[in-house]
């Protein structure tokens, strides 16, 4: 499916630093970057509006509304920028969850989800200092909605 969202370009003002580099701004998600230059500013524009619409796209959250026409001041210009992305290509992008959102996702707190890790559950990767959890994973676990407490004796003799 194709998004199309407005971008803001900014001049860079005479006397900047940064005096090569345009930066834009994504107002519909509240989100900004720069390139040296025009062009490669736009492309960066592009890639941030990937990275958004993916990331929504894989958490299950809610695309804002595009809105065109945003106010421009002097030294500004609307564009407008597109791209093509599929929730499959999405969930290829955004495959790991923290603990955290994993726990937000299932209901239950960031130790449970490490339990399940540890029980082999879920599927984990260690990035740094933090534990990373499968996305696919938490879904299935999800989708199986487990009941909550532990089991029945009878049921476990069973």
């Amino acid at each position: 499916m194709e998004y199309i969202y407005e971008a803001i370009v900014t001049e860079p003002e005479e006397g900047d630093l940064a005096e090569d580099y345009y930066g834009v701004e994504l107002p519909d998600w509240g989100s900004a970057t720069e390139g040296k230059g025009r062009e490669e500013a736009i492309r960066m524009g592009l890639d941030l509006l990937m990275l958004e619409v993916t990331s929504a796209l894989a958490d299950g959250r809610e695309l804002p509304c595009p809105v065109f026409g945003h106010d421009t001041d002097e030294g500004t210009e609307r564009v407008t920028l597109a791209v093509k992305t599929t929730q499959e290509e999405a969930d290829k992008m955004w495959p790991w969850l923290t603990t955290g959102e994993a726990a937000e996702i299932l209901g239950v707190t960031p130790a449970r989800v490490r339990s399940l890790v540890l029980s082999g559950t879920l599927r984990s990767i260690k990035s740094g200092r933090d534990l990373n959890v499968s996305r696919a994973d938490v879904a299935a676990r999800k989708k199986s909605s487990p009941q909550p407490g532990r089991p029945r004796k009878e049921a476990i003799a069973a």
